[in-house]
This record gives structure tokens, sequence and C-alpha cells, in this order.
């Protein structure tokens, strides 16, 4: 059977910033309402944290200037307590959810001095983001030049069956599919866009979590709970 898709003029705009395939005020109204449900659907976020507060056990330096780039954690506070940590999210509601100071903002325009941070740290955020190479020439601006960045993306195999789940009943109902799960970067293109941002020693990997659902309905009401439905453009 050959796949047919729907014309993709309906799935990206474009605008003098570039092409846009997010709807970022979509993106920020589903973390508005996520921002309500942390305690109960917040864990992933909060095992992410734990890796990546386990990475930084290992580098001995002391970060006094933080920044928490969509890290809706707890652990994150409890880890910085004694630190200056500032907490940014495109939800101001879900910048709120750690005790430190909450800033609202676009991961595409961050407001802060070139050379200003230690350490800027990215839990699962970044997938969202348009503008993706700029977001990360902009992380690389400011921090210092002995600065660290540490985050975590979605890779390239996340919600595989739940996007063949899709293309399946489509083709057989609709003879075409539109996509319903966002696109996600692999290891070899993060590599290459870290050095495009100028990083000079980026160092990528790929760790699995498996996560078991019922059906595809409960893994997608599962998905809204986190803030993580579809914010692909339509028509």
């Amino acid at each position: 059977m050959t796949q047919k898709s729907f014309p993709q003029k309906t799935l990206i705009q474009n605008s003098d910033q570039g092409i846009h395939i997010f709807d970022r005020a979509l993106v920020k109204k589903h973390r508005d309402y996520a921002a309500n449900n942390t305690e109960k659907h917040n864990f992933l976020t909060d095992e992410i944290a734990l890796r990546l507060i386990d990475n930084l056990k290992d580098i001995k330096r002391d970060f006094r200037h933080i920044l928490n780039l969509g890290g809706h954690s707890k652990h994150f506070s409890e880890y910085f307590n004694d630190k200056f940590m500032v907490s940014q999210d495109l939800s101001k509601k879900m910048a709120a959810q750690t005790t430190s100071i909450a800033v609202q903002a676009d991961e595409e325009l961050l407001p802060y001095k070139q050379e200003s941070l230690d350490l800027i740290q990215s839990p699962l955020c970044l997938h969202w983001v348009n503008d993706l190479p700029g977001s990360l020439i902009q992380i690389r601006n400011c921090l210092k030049p002995d600065g660290l960045f540490l985050a975590a993306f979605l890779g390239g195999e996340t919600l595989t069956e739940l996007r063949q789940a899709f293309l399946k009943t489509e083709m057989n109902i609709l003879g075409g599919v539109r996509p319903h799960v966002s696109p996600f970067i692999g290891v070899k293109e993060a590599g290459a866009l870290m050095q495009r941002a100028g990083f000079t020693i980026p160092v990528i990997n790929i760790e699995r979590i498996t996560v078991t659902y019922s059906d595809a309905f409960a893994l997608m009401k599962e998905l809204k709970a986190m803030g993580e439905s579809n914010a692909l453009i339509k028509a």
C-alpha cells in the first residue's frame, strides 16, 4: 500500500522569523493545563531530573548561577536550595512549580545577559521549540566560557507505537495520514546541532524509559495531563 500524506502547507507556516511547525500559543495552553496536574503526572520529568542531578554529581565544580529551563521538578529546587536558580517556562504557572525564582519567558527568546550563567539545565522542554538551532545558540551565549549545558530531549523513537497506530488507522479509514505526534530529534542530528550552535565538546547519549499503558486512549490522556498533547500547526 502506498502511503498518502495530506498537503504539508496545512502543517507548516512561514513567517519573517522562519518556518514554524509548532503552535507556541497552544504549547503554552497545554502547559498551563498541566500545571494543575503535576502531583499525579510529573513522573517522567521527575525521573529525568534525578538522572540529570546524578550527572551533575560527577562534575567537580561549583555552579552558582543556574537556569532551570522548563524543569518543573521539586528535585532541582531541593538540590540547588543554596544556589541562585531561575526557573523559566513558557507557562508562568509551570515555572512557579519550583521554589526558585519563576520567570515566564519563551525558550526562543532568552532574557539573560551574555556569559552570565554557570549552568543551564533543560529536562524535556526544547522539543516544542520551532527554532532549535537559534535556541541552542542563545543558550551557549548565556553561559560563561566554562559553563555547562545539560539537557534531556525526547529522542527519535519516542511514542513510536502511537505514531504507528495513527498511521495504520488513518490509512485504512481516510486513505492518507496527518502527523499527530511531533517529530523528535535523533542522536546524530542532536550532535550536529550542538556543534552548529558552537558547543565545543558535546556529549550525546541515549537512555530508554519504557512506560506501559492499557490502551492508546490511556496514553493520550496521560500526555494531555503532562502538557504534551499535539501542538503541530493546523490549517
